[in-house]
């Protein structure tokens, strides 16, 4: 069992017997770190840190004004040689373990490690940010990230990145916004809750640092930077003096509008500023080619990591000078650092030391390297780890029983020193060999920690039907191996927004609403007595109810679809047995209806009823309209004069008409007098005739003769007899040709009574319009 072991002093561990090195820069100084953490980096918000030993599989918590170890135990659900990072909340840690996919929490007060949790496939590469009460968890090889409670570690919702970001390119800045670029090129996006924003251009090598809490973009191919808008654009270029293909460690200055890059094909580090054009070069190494690890931040000082010599250099970014300190690591190994409160904290990743680097007010002190974990926990210590279900082991053959000692041949003893103590033996490996016997149950070993079960897993997830739709119920069903204690479904748009959640065992029902978002994403959690599995989620795309497309093509004029009027061609979706009504406006000469074709017919509306995807044709012609044919007259001659056969109504001149009676022949006169002109459609044998002119009113006549009719509902058409003019049911006129049938159309279109003298006797007969 490991020691409870609290206070500082219990648990300092020293390396070899190291002076303290001192090293000169002058100024005070406070640290600042932004938001938003690579899993290998330690952001600090106390003057402790979490520090990780993958090689032990341990996580340490480093005290950093007393310079001590105040505990180290094993890092929940790890073995030895587990890829571990630490991210710090507060006085707890968050610790990933790459290896597993899984997130687990130590408390800071109690020490005590939580059940894993599975965020990712194991082995998939995982950062991990922090945001106010959030974790983003992004899994670029699933394309997502997770949001999930920074202290319970329960999760929020999962946002489809359709992204696959690289290290350096994921973010979130001071306003609680994820950035993510994509490694394949396709730009950048970033997202708040369910507020997405529409990705913008960004190369495949660009990566996205915070600079005083803003989002910059980094665009290491073009040589150049720039802070990033809430819209996804850059503001401003200012140029970035590094290659294409440079080996280049950004940071972000939490203090002033720089960015500095540490280039290892240069052994320099590049000084950008965002207000300016260029920048200054500072070298921290005496040659090219140097392994840089991710910088850090102290007030006006920034700690360059070379994991090449395992040094660090100073620069006082004040006047650009430089220090370096001593070894904090041995040449090669991943040294890491972090930055709080005054102090920078150094771990080696590969080793089992760490410590820290302190501010006296005039200088830097490198502390004495503390030994993380004792070397005989490093070798002998077991950690409990989640194991994968192994078959019941089988006896192996039978072997004859060896003889048994005598006194006189006492067993042999091994040699001092080569068997380990009997408490920390290892079981022997199960042997794959069937026997007839079962083996014995083995000995707890005395002092061995029972490893916890593995959490369960979501085998499948699947939809019934395939092919889901809105309006229709749909099943959703799981396969789950191990065991399971709760479940817990939730269905949200790709955006965000949730639409239900359930907690039935092994499947939940769902209907889509006619109007929603068609992109949605199904996700399962189940937990069981090891812990809560990776959200196993299902995309999907919801079509709309059934329909049946309706697709009226017009040409040369238009029609009404259901009171809708279309002139092209209008696809219109209905519901399988629809009646859809189609009707022509009469209102629309010179185009003339010539006829539908497809699923109508005729020249009336057409009443089409649409149980599958149905077509309607309806072609118009522009017809002929005959010049207007009017003849003046003079008002101060018109009379009426008596002669054989009738009555003629004459200007002087001229002969106007001739009627059958003195009282046609004044009726006539009237019309003549209240107009200014005589029009004819199809000389000499007039097939209308009708008077023009300025006078406002209607002609005083003895005996009015005029039948109304609706002008918004003429038309014209072909017949045996000729061309005739209609409204609805009723011939107004027949005419010779199309293009007086077009004439007659015009001038009737202008009014809305048609009216005539001498009616009853057609030789004298004369017809005017009046409105």
């Amino acid at each position: 069992m490991r020691p409870s072991l609290r206070t500082p002093a219990a648990r300092r561990y020293l390396g070899p017997a190291t002076a303290a090195v001192v090293v000169a820069v002058p100024l005070a100084f406070t640290v600042l770190v932004g938001q938003g953490n690579d899993v290998h980096e330690l952001a600090q918000s106390t003057g402790s840190a979490w520090v990780a030993s993958p090689g032990a599989g341990t996580v340490t918590l480093i005290d950093g004004p007393s310079e001590e170890i105040v505990d180290s135990l094993p890092s929940p659900g790890a073995a030895a040689g587990d890829d571990l990072g630490v991210v710090q909340r507060g006085s707890s840690a968050l610790v990933v373990n790459e290896t597993r996919g899984t997130l687990a929490r130590v408390d800071g007060a109690t020490f005590a490690g939580g059940t894993p949790v599975l965020v990712a496939d194991p082995g998939s590469p995982l950062t991990v940010l922090e945001g106010g009460d959030q974790a983003y968890v992004v899994d670029a090889t699933r394309r997502t990230t997770t949001v999930l409670d920074a202290d319970e570690l329960t999760l929020q919702a999962t946002i489809s990145l359709s992204s696959t970001p690289g290290p350096g390119q994921t973010a979130v800045d001071g306003d609680g916004r994820l950035w993510v670029v994509d490694s394949g090129g396709s730009g950048i996006a970033s997202f708040r809750g369910s507020d997405r924003v529409v990705r913008g251009p960004a190369d495949a090598s660009a990566q996205v640092v915070l600079v005083q809490g803003k989002a910059v973009l980094t665009d290491l191919s073009g040589g150049r930077l720039g802070v990033l808008r809430p819209d996804g654009e850059v503001a401003g270029w200012t140029c970035l003096d590094v290659r294409p293909d440079d080996d280049v460690q950004l940071l972000g200055s939490a203090t002033s509008p720089h960015v500095y890059a540490a280039v290892a094909q240069t052994g320099n580090v590049v000084v950008a500023s965002l207000s300016g054009d260029c920048q200054d070069v500072v070298p921290v190494a005496g040659e090219a080619g140097h392994d840089f690890g991710p910088m850090v931040q102290s007030d006006r000082f920034v700690f360059v990591p070379d994991r090449t010599t395992g040094r660090t250099t100073i620069i006082d970014t004040a006047d650009l000078s430089t220090t370096d300190t001593s070894e904090l690591a041995p040449p090669g190994h991943r040294l890491e650092l972090a930055s709080k409160d005054g102090i920078v904290f150094f771990n080696d990743l590969d080793g089992g030391t760490a410590g820290v680097l302190t501010w006296d007010g005039t200088t830097w002190r490198q502390g004495e390297a503390l030994q993380k974990y004792e070397p005989a926990d490093a070798s002998l210590t077991e950690v409990a780890v989640p194991q994968e279900p192994v078959p019941a082991p089988a006896t192996p053959p039978t072997d004859p029983a060896p003889p048994a000692p005598t006194e006189e041949e006492p067993p042999t003893a091994p040699p001092a020193g080569t068997q380990p103590p009997a408490a920390l033996v290892p079981a022997p490996r199960p042997s794959a060999t069937t026997a007839s016997t079962p083996a014995p149950a083995p000995t707890p070993t005395p002092g061995a920690t029972k490893a916890p079960p593995a959490p369960p897993v979501v085998v499948s997830l699947t939809s019934t039907p395939t092919d889901v739709q809105s309006g229709v119920p749909v099943s959703f069903d799981a396969t789950v191996a191990g065991e399971v204690t709760s479940w817990s479904w939730r269905i949200a748009t790709s955006g965000g927004t949730e639409l239900a959640t359930a907690t039935s065992a092994g499947s939940t029902s769902f209907t889509f609403p006619d109007d929603g978002d068609p992109n949605v994403v199904v996700t399962l959690t189940v937990t069981g007595p090891g812990g809560s599995s990776a959200p196993a989620q299902l995309p999907i795309t919801v079509a709309g109810p059934p329909v049946a497309t309706l697709t009226v093509t017009v040409s040369g004029g238009t029609v009404d679809i259901d009171g809708t009027e279309c002139s092209d061609v209008c696809a219109v979706e209905l519901t399988p047995g629809t009646t859809a009504g189609l009707t022509v406006p009469s209102r629309q000469f010179p185009a003339v209806f010539d006829g539908w074709g497809g699923a109508c017919s005729g020249t009336a509306g057409c009443d089409v009823v649409v149980s599958e995807d149905t077509a309607v044709t309806a072609t118009f012609h522009q017809a002929p309209v005959e010049p207007e044919d009017c003849l003046g007259y003079d008002h101060g001659g018109l009379t009426v004069v008596a002669e054989t056969g009738g009555w003629l109504l004459t200007d002087g001149p001229s002969r106007m008409l001739v009627l059958d009676s003195e009282e046609d022949g004044n009726n006539a006169l009237a019309v003549a007098q209240h107009f200014t002109t005589q029009c004819f459609i199809g000389r000499p044998n007039a097939e209308m005739e009708y008077w023009n002119g300025p006078s406002p009113g209607a002609p005083s006549l003895t005996r009015t003769d005029c039948i109304p009719y609706d002008n918004t509902n003429l038309t014209i058409r072909s017949a045996p007899s000729g061309w005739q003019l209609i409204q609805g049911s009723m011939l107004m006129a027949t005419f010779e040709t199309e293009a007086d049938a077009g004439r007659g159309l015009v001038v009737a279109q202008a009014s809305g009574r048609q009216c005539f003298v001498g009616r009853v006797s057609p030789p004298g007969e004369t017809t005017y319009f009046l409105p």
